[in-house]
């Protein structure tokens, strides 16, 4: 959507081929390729789950693979917005999102604008630093789901409609907005709108 680096680890003969023949649509950091060099393996969980990377290995391996160095300026840029004073956050809120496989908690800290994350109950820690996984925003798009048994044959794959509109919830700082998420095209950017059709501004953050 705004040119980024693609990183990956495979996946899908389709996705795959996507990928192929869209170059100019962004920089393709994938595991099992040319970008191989971005990623280590960590010990404390078993192949083909151990793959790890950071921001700033991506960001140099891209810079290698010919990605650019800063986003052009006809690009969609999303709105941001600074953090709310700490009078004005919710004291406490609670958010459950139930997977096929696991299910995903957050509980907002006001005193760092951020929700902690968990995995079924355990609070998730970022190997990388052993610190706990948090995040400033929270955005639930509501999007078409199906499990695909053609796009490979002897694999189930996820295929999620993402280009259209649909309805999203919106969460940072203790609250929750609800709107619409839009995307015209592939390489269109994904957008988020309220209730009355003004685009959303996250808060800065992780």
């Amino acid at each position: 959507e705004v040119k980024a680096a693609l990183a990956h680890y495979g996946g899908d003969r389709r996705t795959r081929s996507y990928i192929k023949w869209h170059p100019r649509q962004f920089t393709d950091v994938d595991g099992m390729a040319r970008g191989n060099p971005a990623y280590h393996r960590i010990k404390s969980r078993k192949a083909p789950h151990n793959a790890y990377t950071s921001t700033a290995s991506l960001r140099r391996m891209a810079l290698k693979l010919g990605g650019p160095e800063s986003m052009a300026a006809d690009l969609y840029r999303r709105p941001f917005r600074d953090p709310s004073p700490l009078a004005e956050r919710a004291t406490s809120q609670s958010i459950r999102i139930p997977y096929r496989t696991n299910v995903i908690t957050y509980r907002f800290d006001p005193a760092t604008d951020s929700y902690l994350r968990s995995i079924n109950g355990k609070a998730q820690i970022d190997p990388a630093d052993d610190k706990r996984v948090t995040t400033t925003n929270i955005v639930v798009s509501f999007q078409k789901f199906r499990i695909d048994t053609k796009i490979e044959k002897g694999h189930s794959r996820p295929d999620i409609k993402s280009i259209g509109t649909g309805k999203a919830w919106f969460f940072n700082e203790g609250h929750l907005v609800k709107g619409t998420w839009r995307k015209r095209s592939d390489g269109g950017p994904t957008r988020f709108f309220d209730a009355d059709g003004k685009e959303i501004s996250l808060v800065r953050g992780r």
